[in-house]
């Protein structure tokens, strides 16, 4: 088979400049709270982020701003900007205006968090994970709260023990 006639070749466009196909999205947000909880967003070309129903990724949340933030994917590398938000965007914890996207990031717009992940990683975990409800997005704790009250049982049975056996 001629190069000419292998699907995997560019084919020069009219004029003859070569066109470039578009690259599949190779990272992904992967919803790990929130209404996005559990869900997949592949990340490629500009995502617009925030409360107004045009934005590519809508969280209909009174802490998230019409015009949050943006995520840019480029040949360069993943880039997430923060818009002017009242409240904010964090990466890992962190407040950031502008910041590059690594595979492992934590990122949380308020009471919602997204890892960037590969995307086939992202999609197997989604698909493996066991039928579970969202975790709350509000007031939740309550899984820390029990670890917490075990942990203080276990060291006042340890401290009794101690006064017990002097």
């Amino acid at each position: 088979m001629s190069d000419a006639a292998r699907p995997d070749q560019a084919r020069p466009a009219a004029g003859g400049a070569t066109v470039v196909r578009a690259a599949p999205p190779k990272l992904a947000l992967r919803g790990v709270t929130g209404a996005y909880f559990g869900k997949v967003i592949p990340l490629s070309g500009r995502i617009t982020i925030g409360r107004d129903p045009a934005s590519d990724l809508v969280i209909d949340e009174a802490e998230v701003s019409r015009h949050h933030a943006v995520i840019d994917a480029t040949p360069a590398g993943m880039f997430l900007r923060d818009q002017g938000s009242a409240n904010g965007t964090f990466v890992n914890g962190g407040w950031v205006k502008d910041v590059e996207l690594k595979v492992g990031d934590q990122i949380g717009f308020d009471r919602n968090r997204f890892l960037v992940e590969s995307l086939s990683d992202a999609r197997a975990r989604v698909s493996s994970a066991p039928a579970a409800a969202a975790p709350a997005t509000t007031g939740g704790g309550s899984g820390l709260r029990w670890a917490m009250l075990a942990v203080l049982a276990i060291a006042a049975a340890a401290v009794a023990w101690i006064v017990l056996t002097r």
